[in-house]
């Protein structure tokens, strides 16, 4: 069995269940469903999701996807979560703790985030964000990168540069709660 930690909206807690299982599938559908999710974002790779006829679909991968891990929003804010907040220096450490898993490594990142150009007004009547959205641009990025052994190097590595990738600018990375806002419908 693949468990993973997901938050249940149901209970409002993070809890270790298996990703295909039962509950799993009640929490996707919710999301897509009644939150508006995109399913890309919260699906594991291997699972699709039928809008017509609600059912999940298990996917035959082409590729051998046996070496690719894919990190999603949802998967990097319940790790945060868990850690305590999901906020900057605690989804830096979830990433952190990932790519030390690749100590002695040569790997290729690979980055696909929503740059998203909005202002946010807190509207009195409604008591509710008002959120105003200008422009929303795809952005990829990758690269090759050798990811220095953990006794050689890797907490400088990481403190020098290593984080940079995730990031937008200086104060901002692709895991930003701006995701939370788009998954909500006003």
């Amino acid at each position: 069995m693949d468990k993973e930690l997901i938050y249940n909206p149901f209970t409002d807690k993070y809890s270790k269940m298996n990703k295909y299982g039962g509950t799993a599938k009640k929490i996707y559908r919710y999301l897509i469903d009644e939150t508006g999710a995109e399913p890309t974002s919260i699906l594991p790779q291997d699972l699709s999701y039928n809008e017509d006829t609600g059912r999940f679909v298990k996917v035959q991968q082409g590729l051998d996807t046996t070496n690719t891990r894919r990190l999603t929003y949802a998967r990097v804010k319940s790790a945060a979560m868990a850690k305590g907040a999901n906020e900057l220096e605690e989804r830096m450490s979830v990433l952190r703790a990932i790519m030390k898993s690749y100590a002695g490594q040569t790997i290729q990142r690979v980055k696909k985030y929503a740059d998203v150009n909005y202002d946010v007004d807190f509207d009195e009547d409604t008591g509710k964000d008002k959120i105003e959205i200008h422009s929303i641009n795809m952005i990829t990025d990758s690269e090759i990168v050798e990811v220095p052994e953990t006794t050689k190097g890797f907490s400088s590595w990481w403190k020098k540069g290593g984080q940079l990738f995730f990031m937008i600018d200086s104060a901002v990375d692709i895991f930003n709660t701006i995701n939370d806002h788009i998954s909500i419908p006003y």
